[in-house]
């Protein structure tokens, strides 16, 4: 988030030195501040973001720094427009008002009507980034920590979300079986050290009391080919009676220094009855590739089912390539290619079988990219094998289109989240996690959220890494979920009459504005039920609860702000069920400037000029969690 302001040209030294002047003066006077009045003033406001005036300092050793060149002198800064300055990754010590409290980093920090001593500027360093100092006196303080991300998965009211596993990187296949044939169905999946040294293949053992146990039963040890297991598949193949392991890698060459993927493996862990994996076969080998080539059969991802019910497991594998190929299985584990079915342009990753139309044989879906990096669909291929009187089972194309994927990439699975006989998705992507509810074949998609970040680092799951089945057999189908990261997820499904979700705010849309602003406010709830918002426009009046209003329907609330300053906006939604958690916006308002001389003192005190317009800055508060009883309140106004 940066911030851009044009300067005026042509003033003098002696300008802006005697405006300067002008301002120290008029704060001395006009703004006292002494601190019985900020005890007296602490509890004021419900919010915790925001100082209405504070003497700071604080020295971040690492920082990005967003500012208005117009009104400094050297290292001195004077008031004008907000400054902003994104605390990275060092935590850094603030200083309000003889108050010291340490920033977690990621924090947001803005300034208003700045005046003091700040980081020498020039044209050299625009975009300034390294050791940031501030020392001086402030109109508003404004500290919010945050993340790029902000409505994580643990957000929402679908599903009850926990860490089972945590692998140093890259879970990206997650399979289901009962192994251990002891009622409870456990999990199989893969992950690698970081930094690489091992990929293994392991089983999480269902306790049934919602604890997994580990157990690690194939490993990959090749320090000089770092390699990783890109997805899984479970199912007794050769049908021995015991669950065996198919799973998927690439091979690499070293190419002008770098490790580079070219070829795509497909091999098998056949379970000798004691769950014990020694024996590890390949099954096919999609090569050979070349360097960089966007066709290279590389990053396999499977799905498999009975697709010809002949009574054995078969399997379908996509690529980067956007092919599908299908292998049907000869009933001893061995399989022979029938063909690759159709090239979807790029990606072909998101793949998952069910019989989606009812009538018996399972179909798949898949969720491909048109091209490198760019948007693409999810699509249905009906299974035609009863149709054709067991004579094929899927001809060539792309199949039906079920929904538009704005992202590309994406991973994919298949299951029925209201138990109401009907094929429901959720996707992985870049982006977060979807889920996709049938309603009499038209999805509805509900954004779940994103996947918490790991330090510095985001996580993601269009690579992979999700099945699904009945954790904690309570009759509901649950989730797991993979990542980059490495983390492995347990969603337990709480699907019935539940709040609706955590309403959106959408900003005005002019940033120069009437003082009378126009939010847009949506919440969704899964019943479809009639939701009711309550707006808290954080200048001590409220919406009072407005509607009720359908599901998903978009309403738009003006409200108008009598004073130039700092706002946290929120909104909460509700239904029978009950009230959906709170979304929080900063909100800045600052005069409209005029083009004279006398622009500085406006931007910091005056509101005479162009009193029918603000200035705005507004942003959605983005942060890591819900306690903020560490941010500093004094208000003197």
């Amino acid at each position: 988030m940066k911030l851009y302001f044009i300067c005026r040209e042509g003033k003098s030294m002696k300008r802006k030195l005697v405006a300067m002047s002008i301002l120290f003066l008029m704060i001395a006077v006009t703004l006292p501040v002494t601190s019985s009045d900020i005890e007296n003033n602490e509890n004021v406001y419900e919010n915790k973001y925001i100082t209405r005036f504070g003497i700071l300092s604080f020295n971040a050793e690492s920082a990005d720094l967003a500012f208005a060149d117009f009104g400094i002198i050297g290292r001195l800064w004077l008031p004008s427009f907000p400054i902003q300055i994104n605390i990275r990754d060092v935590p850094t010590e603030l200083k309000i008002n003889g108050k010291v409290q340490q920033l977690e980093a990621p924090t947001l920090i803005m300034l208003r009507g700045f005046f003091g001593i700040g980081p020498l500027i020039n044209e050299s360093n625009q975009n300034y980034d390294g050791p940031v100092k501030f020392f001086g006196i402030c109109r508003e303080i404004i500290v919010m920590p945050y993340s790029t991300n902000f409505d994580y998965i643990d957000k929402q009211p679908l599903f009850d979300v926990q860490n089972i596993q945590e692998f140093g990187q890259c879970a990206y296949g997650s399979a289901t079986a009962d192994f251990n044939k002891d009622g409870n169905m456990d999990v199989v999946t893969c992950g690698a050290t970081s930094p690489w040294e091992e990929e293994t293949v392991s089983i999480l053992y269902n306790n049934g009391n919602g604890e997994f146990t580990q157990d690690d039963v194939y490993s990959i040890i090749d320090p000089s080919r770092p390699r990783y297991i890109e997805d899984l598949n479970a199912a007794d193949y050769d049908n021995d009676g015991d669950i065996d392991i198919m799973f998927t890698h690439s091979e690499a060459i070293w190419y002008q220094g770098l490790l580079v993927k070219i070829n795509g493996v497909i091999k098998m862990l056949m379970n000798d009855g004691n769950n014990c994996f020694d024996n590890c076969i390949q099954i096919a080998w999609h090569g050979p590739g070349t360097p960089y080539n966007p066709e290279n059969r590389i990053n396999p991802k499977l799905t498999s089912a009975d697709f010809d019910m002949d009574g054995d497991v078969d399997f379908l594998v996509g690529d980067n390539s956007g092919k599908v190929e299908f292998y049907m299985n000869n009933g001893t584990g061995n399989f022979s290619s029938a063909g690759i079915l159709h090239d979807w342009g790029s990606f072909s990753w998101g793949l998952t079988s069910t019989d989606f139309d009812g009538d018996g044989d399972s179909d798949f879906l898949l969720a491909s990219a048109l091209q490198s990096g760019e948007e693409g669909y999810i699509y249905l291929i009906r299974n035609q094998w009863i149709e054709s009187n067991h004579t094929i089972c899927f001809t060539t194309g792309a199949g039906e289109t079920l929904l538009y994927n704005s992202y590309g990439p994406a991973s994919l699975q298949s299951f029925d989240y209201e138990n109401d006989g009907d094929t429901d998705l959720i996707a992985g992507i870049a982006d977060g996690v979807y889920l996709c509810v049938n309603k009499q074949s038209i999805f509805d998609v509900y954004f779940l959220g994103h996947l918490p970040p790991q330090g510095n680092y985001m996580d993601n799951l269009n690579l992979g890494g999700i099945t699904a089945s009945d954790f904690n057999n309570d009759g509901k189908i649950d989730i797991i979920t993979g990542g980059v990261q490495g983390i492995v997820r347990l969603f337990i499904n709480h699907f019935g009459q539940l709040p609706p979700f955590r309403p959106s705010i959408q900003q005005p849309s002019d940033f120069e504005t009437h003082k009378k602003l126009e939010f847009g406010f949506v919440s969704k709830d899964i019943n479809d039920d009639n939701i009711s918002y309550f707006i808290d426009w954080g200048d001590g009046t409220n919406s009072g609860w407005i509607g009720p209003y359908a599901s998903d329907e978009k309403i738009t609330v003006n409200h108008t702000w009598s004073r130039a300053r700092s706002y946290v906006v929120s909104a909460k939604a509700r239904d029978n069920d009950g009230e959906s958690l709170v979304k929080e916006y900063i909100l800045i308002l600052f005069p409209g400037l005029p083009i004279r001389t006398n622009t500085l003192l406006n931007s910091f005190y005056s509101n005479s000029h162009n009193q029918d317009k603000f200035f705005i800055y507004a942003s959605e508060i983005k942060t890591l969690n819900n306690n903020r009883e560490n941010i500093l309140l004094a208000d003197s106004s």
